[in-house]
């Protein structure tokens, strides 16, 4: 996670509020129960199809490579 990334726009801040955002998406909508990546043009763009409770929803991530690793610099549709 990049230290500037945002989800649906806004700021995430650190590794322990993008973990808060998940927990609350587990109670509220059911856990994640599968995802299948969909790299587009370059690896740069990922749409991933997140299937959780009895629904699918696909989600938007931008990443970047720093240092060797894959950060998500930004994500959608969560």
């Amino acid at each position: 996670l990049d230290s500037s990334a945002t989800i649906d726009g806004q700021p995430v801040g650190d590794q322990q509020a993008f973990t808060r955002l998940a927990r609350a998406a587990d109670a509220q909508y059911g856990t994640v129960r599968g995802i299948t990546f969909n790299v587009e043009s370059d690896a740069t763009n990922v749409t991933v199809t997140v299937s959780r409770g009895s629904r699918s929803y696909d989600v938007h991530l931008v990443l970047k490579q720093e240092n060797g690793a894959w950060k998500i610099v930004s994500a959608d549709g969560i």
